[in-house]
C-alpha cells in the first residue's frame, strides 16, 4: 500500500459506462476510493497457504484475514466456504522448511502403535526423513505406523529437498505404558 497524495488524476469525462451517470457518479467512485486513502474495494483478503505450489498439487487452502471490519466470509460461490480465519499477523508470516508430525491411535483401541501422519511446507520437497528414540535418519513415506515400546519413545523428522538439504527437525516424545 503506498500511502500520501494519490498519483491518479481525475478526468473531466466519464467513462463511457458511466456517461448516462454523468460526473457525479465518477466523483461518488473517487470519493469512496480515496476515502481513508485505501481503496475500500479490497473488503475481503484471503492468502492461498503454502510456499509449495510448483511441487505440491493438492495445495494447503486459504487462511482469509478477519478484524474489526471484516468478518469471516461463511458462503462462497454458493458453497459453504472452507477457509481458515486468523487475526493473528503471525499466521502469515509462518517459517519455511518445516515438518509436521500428527499422531493418532492406529486402531480403535489403545494399542502400542501410533499412525504417524507427517507434513511440510519447504519447497522443492523430495523426501522425509525420522529418526525414532536417536538412532540414524531413515528415508519414511508421508504416512506410516510407530510402534512404541514402554517408557518413554522419541520420533524426530525433517524434510529434504530436491538438492539434498535437510530442514529443521520437529520432535515429539510419548510415554507408554501398558
Amino acid at each position: 500500500m503506498v500511502r500520501g497524495r494519490s498519483p491518479l488524476e481525475i478526468s473531466e469525462t466519464p467513462p463511457e459506462i458511466w456517461a448516462k451517470d454523468g460526473m457525479e457518479r465518477v466523483n461518488r467512485e473517487f470519493d469512496k476510493l480515496f476515502r481513508f486513502n485505501v481503496m475500500d474495494y479490497y473488503h475481503f483478503l484471503s492468502l492461498e497457504m503454502g510456499n509449495d505450489h510448483l511441487t505440491n498439487r493438492g495445495g494447503r487452502g486459504e487462511l482469509g484475514w478477519v478484524d474489526e471490519y471484516t468478518p469471516p466470509r461463511l458462503v462462497r460461490c454458493n458453497l459453504p466456504s472452507s477457509i481458515n480465519y486468523s487475526q493473528d499477523p503471525a499466521d502469515l508470516y509462518w517459517p519455511i522448511n518445516l515438518t509436521h508430525i500428527y499422531l493418532r491411535c492406529s486402531d480403535r483401541r489403545p494399542s502400542a502403535s501410533l499412525t504417524v501422519e507427517l507434513e511440510n511446507n519447504m519447497p522443492n520437497f523430495r523426501a522425509y526423513q525420522v529418526r525414532i528414540d536417536g538412532r540414524g535418519w531413515r528415508r519414511r513415506p508421508r504416512q506410516f505406523r510407530w510402534r512404541l515400546r514402554p517408557g518413554t519413545n522419541s520420533i524426530e523428522a525433517r524434510s529434504v529437498n530436491q538438492f539434498g538439504v535437510g530442514g529443521p527437525s520437529s520432535r515429539i516424545r510419548v510415554r507408554y505404558s501398558r
